[in-house]
Formats: C-alpha cells, structure tokens, sequence
C-alpha cells in the first residue's frame, strides 16, 4: 500500500500507520494506558470502516490536534453514514482559533455524514455552538432483563444524551447533559 503523504493543517485520518500516531498523541495527552490506546486501535483496525477513522492537524510536521472517529452505522432515513466523535485533544497552545478552525474543517469534511458525539467536553460544547449547532435534549432509555420480576423492563434514565447531530435538512444539534 501507498503511505500517506501529509502536509502541515488539517488531514482525514484514512490509513492505519497514521491512525497509531494520533492514538499515540491522544494517549499522551489523556495520559491513557497502553491497554487503552491498544484497545482503540484494535476496535477501529478491527471494522471495516467506510468513513476516516479521525482527523489530525499538523503543524511543523507535528501532531497537535486529534480526534477519533468511530463507525456507527448507516440512516437508512437520510441516507449517510453516522460516525461518532471521541477523544479529541488539542495542545494548550491550539485551543483557541485554532481548535474552531480544526472543528470548521472537520464539519465541513463530513458534511455528507450524521456527526454524533456523546460526550462532548464543554470546550467541544462551545466550539460547535459557534458553528451554529443548536441544543437540543433528547431521553435515553435502558432497556434491560432482570433475574426476578418483572424479567424485562424500560427504564428511563434522568440523564440526557449528549451528542452532536446532522439532522434533517441539515440543522445541526447540539446535546448537552
């Protein structure tokens, strides 16, 4: 296979070789465990994905923004694929314009995809909302069977989902806990 050739700014992640450079700049920046970041890499080597399996920006040849993206599926309602936004890490000295302009590039990228992410930092919150995604709140429900009546119950849960999502017509929704 070819290696990917990376300029400096904003690349999709679309092969595995730079796919361990990002989890191993996460890794630093989260202070993950090598069993952690061993694991991310063995749950997105393991799918076939259609979509990127994250974004870096470079700068000087050098990570200092990632973030992870996770499969999750087809909506068969609007027709594109839904990926899952997670871990993503921007150095101390690229949290301001740059973390906006890493976040417009990345919405822009996925523009044919339903972008979730469930657990949004509030930094992430706050980039996105600037973006024009608005808040929304959804319930989520557990669903589950038990060794004693009654064997199977719906439960509501009180906390609310939190997740970025491309919806109908494109709106774009933010949810916050």
């Amino acid at each position: 296979y070819m290696e990917e050739k990376l300029n400096d700014g904003f690349n999709l992640i679309t092969q595995s070789t730079l796919l361990v450079e990002a989890i191993e700049f996460l890794q630093k920046g989260f202070s993950w465990s090598d069993e952690k970041s061993n694991r991310i890499l063995e749950r997105l080597n393991s799918k076939k994905q259609k979509t990127p399996y994250g974004a870096i920006y470079k700068e000087n040849g050098k990570i200092v923004i990632a973030v992870l993206l996770f499969y999750q599926g087809r909506s068969f309602i609007e027709g594109k694929d839904v990926i899952n936004l997670s871990s993503w890490f921007a150095l101390q000295s690229h949290r301001g314009i740059e973390a906006i302009t890493f976040a417009k590039d990345l919405v822009e990228a996925l523009d044919d995809k339903i972008i979730t992410d469930y657990t949004p930092s509030a930094a992430a919150c706050k980039i996105f909302k600037s973006l024009n995604f608005i808040q929304m709140e959804v319930d989520r429900y557990e669903i589950g069977a038990r060794n004693k009546f009654p064997f199977f119950s719906i439960l509501p849960l009180v906390s609310v989902i939190k997740y970025l999502k491309f919806l109908f017509f494109g709106l774009k929704f933010l949810h916050i806990l």
